[in-house]
């Protein structure tokens, strides 16, 4: 069942429990020590952090696609990414009047944005896809 959710100037159109339905499927996760890392940082995440990935129906331990970039100098470790969620930009979103691209500041340590340009997509997820792109730093976990 698709819900509205409107998250800034965004407006979502997402199918929560088919996304978490998803998250419960196997994928082959890179098991290098910089994703292992990111794994197990995001399961400490602030609940600020820990409530957008919950209210879109992602798991944020379980990401497909992540990057690590040397620490910055606070000494955490910067990481981007993407996950996908089961929905769609809501029609009712101007996208031209926010910018496809426009960031939201969840917390001091993680950004998103939200795109209909899909990458690494897992094979059989679920039609339609929406891409929730992000940049999270946390610290060195492991």
């Amino acid at each position: 069942m698709y819900q509205t959710i409107k998250i800034n100037n965004w407006i979502l159109e997402i199918d929560i429990e088919g996304t978490k339905k998803q998250y419960l499927n196997d994928w082959d996760l890179c098991g290098c020590l910089y994703c292992l890392n990111f794994y197990q940082a995001m399961e400490s995440l602030s609940e600020v952090e820990f409530q957008i990935f919950n209210r879109l129906g992602v798991n944020p331990s379980k990401c497909n696609h992540v990057s690590h970039f040397e620490p910055e100098e606070n000494g955490l470790h910067l990481y981007i990414g993407c996950y996908h969620i089961v929905g769609i930009i809501s029609p009712e979103c101007i996208t031209e009047a926010i910018g496809t691209d426009e960031v939201i500041e969840i917390s001091n340590t993680l950004k998103v944005s939200f795109s209909n340009d899909l990458e690494f997509v897992p094979d059989g997820f679920t039609n339609p896809v929406l891409q929730l792109n992000f940049e999270i730093e946390v610290p060195w976990v492991i």
